[in-house]
């Protein structure tokens, strides 16, 4: 069996707040969730010459992760950011759930071509969310609102400072754009069903598991 990691970015947010599911018609909303979605035709073209199955992770956090991480090391700082608008909402995957799915996929018959979303069945909002970053670390922090433009500008900044530095942009125009959906939410029915996994971890565990990762390699100082 032929697994690709692709992303619920290829799918893109839901419009309306219903869990996006594996049938919808895709709306990617960035270059990096358009990649994915061309990755996923490529791979289904040869779905017939051998099995092929498409794992959407969510929003994946853990170990060795350093786009998440970014929250984390602010969060030390002292500072959470926010974009203004009203709540957000995700439902997260721990790389540990993400390894464990990959694995059962690879194993599992299933029609070649299926489509799996993978995250914790549950969503949060980005108030739940931080509340749990910030417990399960043991730090406080302020929380500042962002206005979209402001934070958009900074991608813009942050891109061009690149240039110049030779290094990746911390944020970028799109991942701002990406950020301001409302709902990045997803219907787990299918995963659970044909393929009979559950996720693991709740928020809480994941977090604690990152926290005391991150703090053990030295990638956070307290």
């Amino acid at each position: 069996m032929c697994v690709l990691s692709s992303s619920l970015a290829a799918a893109g947010p839901s419009q309306d707040g219903r869990p996006v599911r594996e049938t919808d018609l895709p709306r990617p909303v960035s270059d990096y969730g358009r990649s994915k979605l061309l990755a996923e035709e490529e791979a289904l073209r040869h779905k017939n010459e051998f099995p092929v199955v498409i794992l959407r992770p969510s929003a994946v956090y853990g170990p060795r992760d350093r786009d998440m991480y970014e929250l984390f090391r602010w969060a030390v700082r002292g500072l959470t950011l926010e974009l203004t608008g009203g709540e957000r909402y995700i439902n997260p995957c721990f790389v540990e759930d993400l390894g464990a799915v990959m694995l059962l996929a690879a194993e599992r018959e299933t029609p070649s071509g299926s489509i799996y979303f993978v995250a914790e069945n549950r969503s949060y909002s980005w108030s739940e969310f931080r509340k749990a970053l910030l417990t399960t670390g043991g730090v406080r922090a302020l929380n500042i609102k962002i206005p979209y433009a402001a934070a958009y500008l900074i991608g813009l900044a942050s891109e061009l400072a690149s240039l110049f530095t030779s290094r990746p942009a911390l944020t970028n125009r799109q991942k701002v754009r990406e950020a301001s959906q409302k709902y990045w939410v997803c219907d787990l029915t299918m995963m659970e069903n044909e393929l009979g996994f559950k996720a693991q971890h709740t928020l809480q565990q994941g977090l604690e598991i990152t926290w005391k990762w991150y703090r053990d390699n030295k990638w956070l100082c307290s």
